[in-house]
């Protein structure tokens, strides 16, 4: 991912706005992953 500290030029507002959007969405599709991992028997497969 790029860090928005390597831009030379600053972001504007919108730019920092879609990458927190995007950094948010990844980070709530990984909870899910991990949630699902956490409450499934890994033997079985089954919640």
């Amino acid at each position: 991912m790029n860090s928005p500290l390597e831009h030379a030029v600053p972001l504007s507002p919108p730019d920092v706005e879609a990458l927190v959007r995007q950094r948010t969405a990844e980070l709530e599709q990984t909870i899910e992953r991990l949630t699902r991992i956490a409450y499934t028997d890994n033997l079985t497969g089954l919640p």
